[in-house]
């Protein structure tokens, strides 16, 4: 998730790069955005499940309505000079911003709830 300007977006890395490296920004296709209103809650449901096969998942619902669906690989695959390839995967939550920023940012999370198993999201969207 990122916030620029007036938008709110979603941000996948659809299709993993084999090459990239540790360190190096991952490189994320924008798969959802909309105008955001400050001062509200959005309800956000992730369902991720991470594979450099053709069984990975990510999904997302913002306020109850799916958004983004993709299946099939999602991992990268990192060769380390010559040894075996090294399965990486992430998923990343809070605010990253330049060392040069140093406004005041607020960012609220409320009612966090992570689940495994294949019931998760109603275990999980609020009621």
């Amino acid at each position: 998730m990122t916030t620029s300007g007036d938008q709110i977006r979603l941000n996948v890395v659809v299709e993993p790069d084999q090459s990239q490296l540790p360190g190096t920004a991952a490189i994320a296709d924008t798969v959802w955005a909309e105008g955001f209103v400050l001062d509200a809650w959005y309800d956000w449901v992730f369902r991720y499940r991470p594979s450099a096969e053709s069984d990975g998942i990510v999904e997302a619902w913002r306020n109850g309505e799916k958004i983004f669906e993709q299946l099939g690989a999602n991992r990268f695959l990192l060769d380390q000079c010559g040894e075996p390839a090294t399965p990486q995967t992430y998923l990343k939550v809070g605010i990253y911003r330049d060392h040069a920023n140093t406004s005041t940012q607020t960012l609220q999370y409320d009612e966090v709830r992570i689940f495994a198993g294949t019931s998760g999201y109603g275990a999980v969207a609020l009621p």
